[in-house]
């Protein structure tokens, strides 16, 4: 697969995007977590 011409690999916007969804998915109240960080990236 390395080898192959084929673009496999995911972007840095999809792994982000993955890494959202499970942390979404195992962290209990993930919503509220995920806004305090975002209001916490701001400042």
């Amino acid at each position: 697969m390395r080898k192959s011409d084929i673009n496999w690999k995911l972007s840095e916007e999809e792994k982000l995007e993955l890494k959202l969804h499970w942390v979404k998915q195992v962290i209990k109240h993930a919503d509220k977590v995920e806004k305090e960080i975002l209001n916490r990236a701001k400042k």
